[in-house]
């Protein structure tokens, strides 16, 4: 379904219960008091699940962008944790006991390791939040606002990723779709009534008011003669005959 579609059966529904509102008792045309109601039931479920649609879409948007951007400066907070560990001096902190401090961050045999992949550095963000207050030696430790800045940045994952699948879309789609479908079906009820309600059938006038166009036969099509051309007199010229 295109938003073209939607948007004209939106206009179709609209100007069917405009028309109708200034219709009087006795109009052949006037719309039962059920199928008013429940065109009107439909044309609002529609509008309501065609806006969710696009606020989730507008939303899981935002929340891919702000999950990208999130993700690239955990990536770089996880190298800085990283960096701090192997900048400590021997003199400080000797070998093993750094090699220790490693392997708690997860970094194995002393190595940073690839962070392209997302889980990971999820993996390793959570891994230093958890760990560093029972790190041994304290001066493997990750700072206190490292580590705030690790936490803050997990949250803000936490809070964006449910936002940006695209389920939540697929399933917003599928109520659109459906609520369409159930607004297309009123609408057509509406021209079968139209129909119904004079010898024209669907080639009446009053299709053609609510925006449902009416049927033109090819018997409906007038003659020349009958629009007053007369037909020309004498024998045809022939083609490409120079007059």
């Amino acid at each position: 379904m295109s938003r073209s579609d939607a948007d004209e059966l939106a206009q179709t529904a609209e100007r069917i219960l405009t028309v109708d509102a200034k219709r009087v008792g006795g109009d052949a045309f006037l719309l039962s008091p059920e199928l008013r109601g429940l065109l009107t039931a439909r044309l609002s479920a529609f509008r309501d699940k065609h806006q969710s649609l696009s606020m989730k879409s507008g939303s899981r948007s935002g929340n891919a962008v702000l999950l990208k951007a999130t993700m690239s400066a955990l990536r770089e907070r996880v190298r800085d944790g990283y960096n701090y560990l192997l900048a400590l001096p021997t003199f400080r902190v000797p070998q093993d006991q750094k090699q220790s401090a490693f392997r708690a961050y997860g970094f194995e045999q002393g190595k940073l390791g690839g962070l392209e992949r997302k889980q990971r550095v999820l993996a390793l963000a959570r891994l230093a939040v958890s760990v560093t207050p029972s790190v041994q030696p304290a001066a493997c430790q990750y700072p206190s606002d490292l580590l705030q800045q690790l936490q803050d940045l997990l949250d803000v994952v936490s809070d964006a990723e449910p936002g940006a699948k695209i389920g939540n879309r697929s399933a917003a789609t599928i109520e659109r779709d459906k609520a369409f479908e159930e607004l297309q079906r009123i609408v057509r009820r509406v021209r079968h009534f139209y129909c119904s309600c004079s010898d024209d059938v669907d080639a009446s006038e009053e299709l053609a008011r609510v925006g449902l166009n009416p049927v033109r036969r090819s018997g409906q099509r007038k003659t020349k003669a009958e629009n007053g051309v007369k037909p020309p007199e004498g024998p045809l010229p022939p083609i490409n005959s120079t007059p």
